[in-house]
């Protein structure tokens, strides 16, 4: 069945080179199931091979996207009479699994912070501080701020892993947040009047992309983080070699929900959560956080007890 993929490549037009390597990626990945005869492959076999990518917990979308390009290959080859039938035509990929939020103490991201590159260490920490989403948080500038209030602006983002700007997600994620004062002070500290720079690049002043930052400077910390100490990077100091083991799962959009979760903890209304994080709705933010307010439930429990004691 590679045939047919690679026959799919050789027709793409006008892609990026950065795309068409992906699906060249996709296509000498395929295992046992690129082997497979193009006509042979049946509806059952699609259904292993989709399963067998998610239990090596590959994210749904990451899935989906070679599914997408495996049937567009099936759809060249059954218009130019290649197979007669296309399997995938029945094929419907199951819906995404939830994934759990992990979220960190103040402490335990005080020692995560340690096991980051220091060039990216104000990075994560304006991540866990404003909860914004790394689009939304590389996409900002200097003149977003206001550094005299404390707050930012966010009127933009960077979508698909950083390759175009955007609108925010949604209508609601054009919005201003408040930020600690601290933060704003080390960001002012480094603004020097450069309003229509982006505030946070890599190491040579490009833009930063998620794909390199997660594999080269995320990744790497979160294992460090976890207890994986045998080879240390060369800014990890010696002291650094004896913080507490964590052996929680951390991804960076897991840093927003850290965020909300020390918001909600320290009594800020769901209404004010929920514009901080830009989402579409209050149902959204007590859907995705409601857990974190069962102390509340517990507080008016309490309250009311006390009246009815009075009655």
């Amino acid at each position: 069945m590679i045939d047919l993929c690679e026959h799919a490549l050789a027709e793409l037009l006008n892609v990026t080179r950065h795309y068409k390597d992906s699906l060249e990626k996709i296509t000498v990945n395929l295992g046992w199931f690129g082997e497979m005869k193009a006509d042979e492959v049946m509806h059952s076999d699609i259904t292993h091979w989709v399963q067998e990518e998610l239990d090596r917990g590959l994210q749904i979308k990451t899935v989906w996207h070679k599914v997408r390009f495996v049937k567009s290959a099936y759809h060249l080859a059954f218009d130019s009479g290649y197979v007669e039938i296309n399997p995938f035509n029945t094929f419907k990929l199951p819906k995404g699994r939830h994934t759990e939020m992990t979220t960190l103490s103040s402490e335990e991201f005080s020692n995560f912070l340690n096991f980051i590159h220091p060039h990216y260490r104000l990075f994560v920490k304006a991540l866990v501080l404003t909860g914004l989403r790394f689009g939304e948080i590389t996409a900002l500038q200097y003149a977003d701020f206001d550094f005299e209030h404390n707050t930012v602006r966010i009127s933009k983002a960077w979508g698909d892993h950083n390759r175009y700007m955007r609108d925010p997600k949604t209508a609601s994620g054009v919005r201003t947040i408040a930020l600690p004062r601290k933060l704003t002070k080390e960001l002012q500290a480094i603004s020097q009047n450069k309003d229509d720079e982006y505030v946070f690049t890599n190491q040579r002043g490009k833009r930063l992309k998620y794909p390199t930052f997660e594999s080269r400077y995320w990744i790497p910390a979160t294992k460090l983080f976890n207890g994986n100490r045998c080879v240390l990077p060369k800014w990890i100091r010696e002291e650094d070699k004896a913080l507490p083991v964590c052996k929680k799962h951390l991804r960076i959009h897991d840093l927003r929900h850290t965020c909300a979760t020390w918001m909600l903890s320290e009594n800020i209304p769901i209404h004010v959560v929920s514009h901080h994080l830009g989402h579409a709705s209050i149902e959204m933010t007590v859907k995705r956080y409601g857990h974190i307010m069962n102390k509340d439930f517990l507080l008016v429990t309490k309250v009311l007890s006390q009246l009815q004691e009075t009655l």
